[in-house]
């Protein structure tokens, strides 16, 4: 993806939870970072941020299994193309 999202491992440890908030809200511009609040409501949002704050955390089976949980629920990967595998993505 261009420009790169910013790395929300990193984020999870730097900024605080309405900084987290804040992003996922509003997306950061001129990155792959979108905006969630048009389509999230504040529940869901800190629902997020609680995700994120444990991603520093996580570990690849936990991963995989939320992925692997969630796949097809709005997953923007077109039919036929390959993000990789969750091993492929630290």
């Amino acid at each position: 993806m261009q420009p790169q999202p910013p790395d929300l491992k990193r984020a999870a440890t730097t900024l605080n939870d309405a900084e987290l908030y804040w992003v996922l809200q509003n997306g950061i511009k001129m990155t792959g970072m979108p905006a969630f609040g048009p389509t999230h409501n504040q529940e869901e949002l800190w629902a997020m941020v609680a995700f994120v704050r444990h991603l520093p955390k996580m570990s690849l089976a936990e991963y995989e299994k939320i992925t692997e949980a969630s796949e097809g629920g709005g997953h923007h990967q077109a039919e036929g193309e390959d993000h990789g595998s969750a091993a492929s993505r630290k």
